[in-house]
């Protein structure tokens, strides 16, 4: 028709009908070949998308599933038995080697003091208070070694941390009061650098340090009970236990030192209780000012008989017998405090 129109010389191009009757609103309309590559496009494109999402639900699923399994292998994990075991197994060993008593026995006891601390740390509190405590705590009752007394002495706070204020106060005190008494020096300088150690640790309670006496009736306190270790003759445990009360003083606080720690060593403060020329109470918390405040050490052989006395006290809590040890100390400082003057006069003449 384009060529008629063009060759034949015709004026015009004749109006056609349209190449296509198909509209979009026309509900008759036959659909054509786009149609059909478009609706063909659009179906593969559906398939691919639910195809990947089919995919990706089956792996989450499958990721999901692992995730469970994982979990559930660490729930199902043989650690905390694995452990309960192997304490087991080194309690065993703790035992055997607390109880043995060989002549050769102190060395390996020695060694597991060392690392006592960790030893602790590896059982915990119920494991120590059930396999370690109980089984150190006896190596006090070995007369044969004193350097292993002296090293349980040393080693006790270790123990003390983490068995804590109840324990220390029912099972460790009443031990460290009878390595007091003991017959080495060295083991007796220990246990008081021991109870001057819990006191900086917090664990020793005012009513352990002060007691519960009253006009001499009652439990004394390890201050009141142990007082007369402000005069002994050997420097290195007067010194000692200058810490102990010092370290007593500067925890209590004000106003409980002064009323109730002070009037437990005035009988052996150099000065009159009656005289207002008294050391002020800064000097108590400080050794070396609290040594320059006490009377001169007393004798050995005076010493000894009044240790005695003190280790009476210790296995009868009576209140007679308390009541007696109080006067006795008393008389030890009036004797003392006696001899310095003595002393001084003579030295004057």
């Amino acid at each position: 028709k384009m060529h008629e129109m063009v060759d034949g010389g015709s004026g015009g191009i004749e109006e056609e009908g349209p190449l296509s009757t198909n509209t979009p609103n026309d509900d008759n309309a036959v659909p054509t070949f786009s149609d059909d590559i478009t609706n063909e496009l659009l179906g593969k494109e559906n398939a691919t998308i639910e195809a990947r999402t089919q995919h990706t639900n089956k792996t989450g699923e499958n990721d999901n599933a692992a995730a469970k399994k994982h979990s559930n292998v660490l729930i199902q994990s043989t650690y905390d038995s694995d452990l309960a075991a192997l304490r087991n197994t080194v309690s065993r060993w703790v035992v055997i080697i607390a109880t043995d008593a060989s002549e050769t026995s102190s060395v390996p006891k020695r060694s597991l003091l060392v690392t006592i601390a960790q030893l602790c740390s590896f059982f915990g509190l119920e494991g120590t208070l059930a396999y370690v405590l109980p089984q150190v705590l006896a190596f006090l009752n070995d007369r044969r070694d004193w350097q292993l007394r002296a090293l349980l002495c040393q080693r006790l706070p270790s123990i003390c941390a983490v068995v804590g204020r109840a324990s220390t106060a029912h099972f460790v005190i009443p031990c460290i009061e009878t390595a007091l008494v003991d017959s080495n020096e060295t083991v007796v300088c220990c246990a008081i650098s021991c109870l001057t150690d819990l006191i900086k640790m917090g664990l020793i309670t005012r009513s352990m340090l002060i007691g519960r006496s009253k006009h001499g009736e009652g439990n004394p306190g390890i201050i009141e009970k142990f007082s007369i270790l402000l005069v002994h003759p050997a420097n290195n445990i007067r010194n000692e236990y200058l810490a102990l009360f010092s370290a007593s003083f500067s925890s209590l606080g004000s106003p409980d030192d002064v009323v109730f720690l002070l009037p437990m060593i005035r009988p052996f403060l150099r000065m009159n209780p009656q005289q207002a020329n008294e050391p002020s109470t800064s000097n108590f918390t400080d050794p070396q000012n609290l040594a320059l405040c006490l009377l001169p050490p007393m004798s050995r052989e005076r010493f000894e008989i009044e240790l005695a006395n003190v280790a009476l006290t210790i296995s009868d809590g009576t209140s007679g017998t308390v009541s007696n040890s109080s006067k006795s100390t008393s008389k030890i400082g009036a004797s003392s405090r006696d001899g310095a003057y003595q002393e001084s006069d003579r030295m004057a003449s």
